[in-house]
């Protein structure tokens, strides 16, 4: 009864179908994470993971192998089903950025939810556009920055004018 009312509670899921909601909770297990460990791989999503306490943070590797934060994540934020990232050729993940706890529906399960609630459905659909988008703004927010030191590297390899 708990995971269902906490999976109720996340706006993407509110006013959903009530047998649905119990479809999702059957499968819906609970878990907590401690800051920088990873939540979920998202470019290979088997779950869509609701965020009930605490924060997290999409992020995608950079060509430097640094973090890309994508988006911020607070309770009630729904992630998983669906990575823009696989689209794009990156890997996407959500990491806790303090402890936190989070609920894992199985992807079968909740596709199958979506497949027959035309209204959740296209949630799904308008929340991936929205961080696709995040994503593309994030990663083209680093490429000018690795393009302006290739073109310094190239341009004048001994510091002077070619």
């Amino acid at each position: 009864a708990v995971r269902r009312s906490r999976l109720a509670a996340a706006p993407l899921l509110a006013g959903g179908d009530a047998d649905e909601l119990d479809r999702l909770a059957t499968t819906a297990r609970q878990a907590r994470f401690a800051a920088g460990e990873v939540i979920a791989a998202l470019s290979a999503p088997s779950a869509l993971d609701e965020l009930i306490e605490g924060a997290a943070q999409i992020v995608v590797d950079g060509a430097d192998g640094r973090p890309i934060s994508v988006t911020d994540l607070r309770p009630g934020d729904v992630f998983g089903l669906g990575g823009a990232g696989d689209e794009l050729g990156v890997d996407q993940r959500a990491v806790a950025t303090v402890d936190c706890e989070v609920i894992s529906v199985d992807g079968e399960v909740a596709a199958g939810v979506a497949s027959r609630d035309p209204q959740l459905s296209r949630a799904i659909n308008q929340l991936a556009t929205v961080r696709r988008r995040r994503l593309e703004r994030a990663l083209r927010a680093v490429e000018p920055v690795a393009e302006s030191n290739e073109e310094t590297d190239v341009d004048a390899p001994d510091g002077g004018d070619a």
